[in-house]
């Protein structure tokens, strides 16, 4: 008999805990050479693996050539002129603008102007707003948010 505590009766536990873990590894291991063996397999891929050499190397285009739809969003000071001049700064970019929308009227402060354009070039659209930032009408700096669509067209 073994006294409560003592050395021996923590061993026994102990190897009684490793014999459980070890059995259902090898359980678990049959079976799956049980299913393999039912299906006519030798070896299945696990669910969500990919087999490297199976892996190919996809061209990626440098983001400066994306074409594509965008929206942006200005602080701009609420004052005549101030339109004119974010809006010929994207012609000079070939940027044309979809629609445009101001919220708000402030007569000193500044107002949300919301742009949508037509398709343009990431590098155009990142000069354009580069310039655009850099107005003194302009207060922080402006959002840009791609719009990546199906539609091949505009």
């Amino acid at each position: 008999e073994v006294a409560s505590g003592s050395d021996s009766e923590y061993s026994m536990f102990d190897n009684d805990l490793k014999f459980g873990v070890e059995a259902r590894k090898n359980r678990s291991q049959d079976e799956q050479q049980a299913r393999n063996l039912m299906a006519g397999i030798s070896g299945r891929v696990p669910m969500l693996a990919c087999q490297m050499d199976q892996v190919k190397q996809i061209p990626v285009m440098p983001v400066e050539e994306l074409s594509t739809h965008y929206y942006f969003r200005f602080s701009a000071l609420d004052k005549p002129g101030v339109l004119s001049n974010i809006s010929g700064i994207l012609g000079k970019y070939e940027i044309s603008l979809k629609s445009v929308n101001q919220k708000g009227r402030k007569t000193n402060g500044s107002v949300p102007v919301v742009m949508m354009t037509h398709r343009a070039l990431e590098a155009d659209v990142k000069r354009a707003l580069k310039e655009i930032e850099s107005l003194d009408v302009v207060g922080e700096k402006p959002v840009l948010i791609r719009i990546e669509d199906e539609a091949q067209g505009e």
